[in-house]
């Protein structure tokens, strides 16, 4: 989404992935990757998410369902385990 003068316009669609090293927003027209080391912001809104990177001197703003959901699955991503890979909890 981009802002043109007070409004918010889609500026492409795609599809958002969260793995384990980044964030991925594979568009029609565009890729962009959010890598966690370079994440400086992430602002949740009713039907989006902003995330901002170090390399970027704007935000992206992604619209999305569930965003609840998808930042707490980002957050959980994003955190370094003590070998550096996320590894399933021994029961």
């Amino acid at each position: 989404m981009v802002t043109v003068g007070s409004e918010t316009v889609v500026a492409d669609e795609g599809i958002f992935s969260v793995t384990d090293r980044r964030v991925v927003f594979s568009g029609q027209s565009k890729t962009l990757e959010f890598r966690y080391d370079k994440l400086v912001g992430i602002k949740l809104y009713s039907d989006g998410i902003q995330l901002g990177v170090t390399n970027r001197q704007t935000a992206s703003v992604f619209e999305l369902g569930h965003v609840h959901a998808v930042a707490a699955v980002l957050n959980a991503a994003a955190q370094p385990s003590s070998a550096g890979v996320w590894q399933h909890p021994q029961p």
